[in-house]
This record gives structure tokens, C-alpha cells and sequence, in this order.
């Protein structure tokens, strides 16, 4: 199951599982410098731009049905359970966008698809047999259903193959087919949620979805994958140390806005843990954008550094819009909004969604200076960044009540947005590293 709408990047995260930041397994953070691709040619970076978000919002949209599907379907324990699922099979998945940045960096050639699209599918299977194996202490740590976790780990089979199909489609340029591949995935999980809630399947039905939906993803990814590496031609590699770093910030991206709902599930008790991913739903809406605009914003840095101080107070901008906008809405009718959204057994809940809507917007700025650290070279802003999400885990793993964790995510986003901000204007970047290039016809 996907999470809600994702601060972390709308285009392929799997969040929409999570029920929080829509687990997704790719998202917008997994494209870290893929625009620069085309960095001669201005039309070209406009036209992926258009078609990148077009996917993106493709995909939020689905999200926020599946989610609004799904709450009113469980409730807020089942809704909690599927949630963390979602939430810990994702955290699995962290590899896929390492390994779609690897090969939007490098490509391959077309004699080299078929294999690698089989090791990665072996990889997956490993990876599951070890979760499975697992399962009994894995189920107990996070109050789970040992069987359900089983069913739910079989979509990490397909997930690294999707990562390194995807991967390829963005070092070809083919933002169309990777849009396709990105949007899919959470337009799959909102039609097996419809399908699920007109046969009244239940909890079961929505776990099996996700391991179905998965199947398909690697289908669409590869149909792209394979036409795109058939026109594309070579590329160089980026040195270590920028790889590193995208990396880095794009795993600590999916982390930030989805790993929140597993540590509740862990501290909180089932009901009240239902009620965080619901509030993580709804919380995170108006920051949906974030993820386009950081890759917007590193893309145009590589491209343009000497405009990128420019660029970074647009993007600034562009993210406190959003949240007052968000903020507001909420402030004029939070409860109509839960209501709508998740239903009315939500609603006590309520009263924590102001603050932690303000919460997410720190989040979001913190997402663009991470984004914007990535582009320039600035290491130490990643490092500030996993400070503020692990004191985050652990303000959520010992919170005795949602609204002390509420209260202290409110404290530690503003901290990271401020810190994170200062950082990327004031710290001396380090000297350029070495840039991918790729050659696209046309």
C-alpha cells in the first residue's frame, strides 16, 4: 500500500504503503541530478520538468484516493497495521533508490538488460527469504501479523529490478516512460484497493494488492527500459564522493517521510498508532511538491551554479507558499478535511493536525536544502540531516502519547529547517566534482 502524499518526492515512492509519506519505492529524492542529463539544451529540461511532475501529480492524486479508499475502509487499527506494513516493506526497498541513481549516473547497454534485470530479481527473492525468515521477532517489534507481513514482503521481489528499470529510463532521458512507470505504480494500488473495497476483502485483500501491483511495475518499467537503451548512448560516471552524496540524501529523503509511521506503530498503542498514519496522511498533503521542486532546484544548481543561490530562494519560497496554504485550510477546516479524507473516525485527531501540518513544512524546507547540499557539494548538511531524523526516531520511539510526538516533531523539524538553510547559505562549498554527461539523440 502507498502512503499519502509525500513530501519526499511525488514521482515514484512507494510511500502510498506507508500511509504517511507514501512509501513509495521511488520518488522524485530516488532522481537525484538525472535532469542535468540535457543540461545544454533548455527546451529539453523544461519538457522533462513538465512531464516529471505531470507523473508525479498523476501519482499523488491516485495516492490520496487510495488513501481516502482505504481509511474509511479499515478504520484507524487495521488502518494502522496496513500503514506500518507498507511502511517496514519500504524501508527493505531503500536500496531501489540507490540503485536508480546508480544507473541514471552510468546506463548500460541493451545486452546487459535482460541479466541485470535477473540479478536484481534474485536479490529481491534473498531479500525476502531473509525477512521471512525473520518475520516472528520482525512482527512482534512492530505489533504485526506475522502472515501479512509475508504476503506483503513478496512485492520486494520485483522492487530493485523496477529501481534499476526506472534508473535507466531517466539516464536515457525517457521522462515520458518514466512517468508512465512512476505514476502506475500508485494508480495500480488505488484500482486493487477499489476492486478490494467493492468485494469487501478486507485487510487481506489490500496486503495481497501490493505484491500484484509490484508485478506489474517491473512489466511497465522494463517495456520502457528496454526501447530506451536501445537509442541511448554512452555516459560517464560521476566520482565517487558526488555518487555518494546523491545517494546518501536520497535514501535520507524516503526515510524522512516515511519511516515516522513504523516507529509510531512501535511506541504507540494500535488505535492511536492508526490515528498517526492518518494524521501523516493528511498532515503531509500540502508538502506533496517538495520532492519536484528539490530535483527542480539540484538540476537547475548543476546546470546553473553560479544562479543557484537564486534558485534556492525561489524554491524556499515556493515551499512556504504551499505550507500556508496548507496551514490555513487546515486552520479554517481541519476537521472537514479528516472527515472527507479518512472519515469520521478520525476525527479525534483533529487537534494535532495544525501543528503537525507545520511540522511538515519544516520538513519541506529541510527536503530543499538537502537537495540543494546534494547539488553543491556540502556534505555536512547530510550529516546535519541524519542527526534531525534520528532524533526524531527517537523522540517518536520513547513518546508516551500522540501528541507529546506530535509536539516534538513540531521542535525538531524547526530545528532541521533553520539549521539545514543556514547551512546550505552560509557553508563554503567544497570544489566541483566531476559531472555525468550523457549523450540522448534528438
Amino acid at each position: 500500500m502507498r502512503t499519502a502524499p509525500d513530501t519526499r518526492a511525488p514521482a515514484g515512492d512507494r510511500s502510498a504503503r506507508t500511509g504517511g509519506a507514501r512509501g513509495r519505492k521511488l520518488s522524485t529524492h530516488d532522481t537525484l541530478g538525472v535532469m542535468n542529463s540535457r543540461a545544454g539544451n533548455e527546451p529539453h529540461f523544461w519538457r522533462d520538468n513538465t512531464l516529471f511532475n505531470a507523473g508525479a501529480l498523476a501519482a499523488g492524486v491516485a495516492n490520496v484516493l487510495y488513501h481516502v479508499v482505504v481509511a474509511r475502509m479499515l478504520g484507524p487499527i487495521h488502518y494502522g497495521v496496513l500503514t506500518a506494513l507498507g511502511t517496514l516493506v519500504l524501508l527493505v526497498e531503500v536500496p531501489v533508490s540507490v540503485i536508480a541513481l546508480v544507473y541514471t549516473r552510468r546506463g548500460t547497454g541493451p545486452g546487459q538488460l535482460n541479466r541485470l534485470n535477473l540479478v536484481f530479481v534474485l536479490a529481491g527473492v534473498g531479500v525476502f527469504g531473509l525477512l521471512a525468515w525473520l518475520r516472528i521477532p520482525v512482527a512482534r517489534l512492530f505489533n504485526l501479523p506475522p502472515d501479512l507481513l509475508v504476503i506483503f514482503a513478496l512485492a520486494v521481489i520485483p522492487a530493485y529490478a523496477y529501481g534499476l528499470n526506472v534508473g535507466l529510463l531517466q539516464w536515457a532521458g525517457r521522462f515520458g516512460w518514466a512517468a508512465v512507470a512512476i505514476a502506475w505504480d500508485a494508480i495500480g494500488y488505488t484500482l486493487g484497493a477499489a476492486i478490494v473495497y467493492l468485494g469487501s476483502f478486507g485487510l487481506l485483500g489490500l496486503v495481497i494488492v501490493g505484491p500484484l501491483v509490484s508485478l506489474t511495475d517491473i512489466a511497465v518499467s522494463f517495456t520502457g527500459a528496454r526501447r530506451a537503451v536501445r537509442v541511448a548512448a554512452s555516459t560517464g560516471l560521476n566520482s565517487f564522493g558526488a555518487l555518494w552524496n546523491a545517494g546518501a540524501v536520497g535514501m535520507l529523503a524516503l526515510v524522512l517521510t516515511s519511516a515516522d509511521v513504523l516507529a509510531a506503530k512501535h511506541a504507540l498503542p494500535p488505535r492511536a498508532a492508526g490515528f498517526y498514519g492518518g494524521l501523516a496522511t493528511i498532515g503531509r498533503a500540502p508538502m506533496f511538491f517538495a520532492g519536484s521542486i528539490g530535483t527542480v532546484l539540484l538540476s537547475s544548481t548543476q546546470r546553473r551554479p553560479s544562479e543557484g543561490t537564486r534558485y534556492l530562494l525561489y524554491s524556499i519560497v515556493g515551499m512556504v507558499g504551499l505550507g500556508v496554504l496548507g496551514v490555513g485550510l487546515y486552520a479554517l477546516g481541519g476537521p472537514l478535511v479528516i472527515r472527507i479524507a479518512l472519515g469520521v473516525r478520525f476525527l479525534p485527531v483533529a487537534g494535532e493536525l495544525l501543528p503537525y501540518t507545520v511540522a511538515m513544512v519544516g520538513q519541506g524546507l529541510l527536503l530543499i536544502a538537502l537537495y540543494y547540499g546534494a547539488a553543491r557539494g556540502r556534505r555536512r548538511i547530510t550529516l546535519f540531516g541524519l542527526v534531525v531524523f534520528l532524533s526524531w526516531m527517537a523522540a517518536i520511539w520513547v513518546g508516551p502519547s500522540l501528541s507529546v510526538i506530535v509536539n516534538w516533531t513540531v521542535v525538531i523539524m524547526g530545528i532541521g529547517a533553520v539549521g539545514s538553510l543556514l547551512g546550505a547559505t552560509l557553508l563554503p562549498a567544497p570544489a566541483p566534482v566531476e559531472a555525468a554527461t550523457v549523450s540522448h539523440p534528438g
